[in-house]
């Protein structure tokens, strides 16, 4: 577009050059995204303020609109971006933070929502919007503690009754010397609450049973590791050495179950028979070389 000269021969600035023409337009603008608003026409309000901030990217106002524009018709990202905007351009402007708020609320960032609200109400504390808003909003984190209090004590419950189970079904099975049985229900248990030094002792000795010694010392350990002062984690490893024939660290388990629990008529009678077959053990078979 040419420009227009004035009196003195200069060219006279364009409306698109002229600050407060191009502030009276962006107003205009507003306006027109007002009443679209108030008509609930949101997408042609949308349209207006856009065409408004193109005129005046630094008004608060025209973001701020937009904001609630968007959060009209449940563009929250965007609705978001935008409060954020009118925030940065005023930032002691009770309103932005209102629609940073609203933004989020949408998003379900509940934390963030009460932290908008309460700026709003740190800058007015009289402010309905505010107050309204952080009810809101606090209603729902009440809700959704109260949702997540109430599955984790349906978990944990879940969880209590499963290890209940695994633990009767396994010393059933181990009774009724069914020990692969017992190892998968004992294993059951582990995979709910694998801190539980109980199912790996009682795999520990349901393996031992089935000769499996190796594997019964893994769980020994695993055992002697989560309660150290326990008396029959150290029975269940000599038991394991003991199948394995590594005589002399059987021994040695079975006297460290007996410094915990020196009057176990179990450990002492473990222990003699194991003294014993070291004994007579041929020589080789007394310290047998570990692969």
């Amino acid at each position: 577009r040419e420009r227009r000269r004035g009196p003195s021969g200069f060219s006279a600035p364009t409306e698109d050059q002229d600050p407060a023409a191009r502030a009276k337009v962006a107003l205009a603008l507003k306006e027109e995204g007002n009443r679209f608003f108030q008509a609930q026409r949101y997408t042609e309000a949308i349209q207006s303020f856009t065409k408004g901030i193109e005129k005046d990217a630094s008004s608060h106002v025209l973001f701020s609109n937009r904001s609630g524009a968007y959060c009209a018709v449940g563009n929250y990202p965007k609705a978001l971006q935008d409060g954020m905007m009118a925030v940065s351009l005023k930032p002691d402007w009770a309103k932005g933070y209102s629609r940073v708020g609203a933004a989020n609320h949408g998003l379900n960032n509940l934390g963030a929502a009460r932290e908008a609200y309460e700026k709003v109400l740190e800058l007015e504390p009289n402010n309905a919007q505010g107050k309204d808003g952080l009810e809101m909003v606090m209603r729902e984190i009440k809700n959704v503690e109260q949702r997540q209090e109430a599955l984790k004590d349906a978990m944990e419950s879940k969880d209590d009754f499963q290890l209940k189970q695994a633990k009767e079904k396994g010393n059933a099975a181990f009774m009724a010397q069914d020990f692969e049985k017992a190892v998968y229900y004992f294993g059951k248990g582990l995979k709910i609450d694998q801190y539980n030094e109980v199912f790996w002792s009682n795999r520990s000795a349901a393996y031992c049973s089935l000769k499996e010694y190796e594997k019964a010392l893994e769980d020994a350990e695993q055992a002697i590791a989560l309660k150290p002062g326990w008396a029959k984690a150290y029975t269940r490893k000599a038991a394991a050495l003991h199948g394995l024939q590594r005589y002399e660290e059987s021994i040695e388990a079975y006297k460290k179950g007996l410094e915990i629990d020196p009057n176990s008529v179990q450990l002492q009678k473990a222990l003699e028979t194991v003294q014993n077959e070291f004994k007579k053990a041929p020589k080789r078979q007394k310290t047998p070389e570990r692969e």
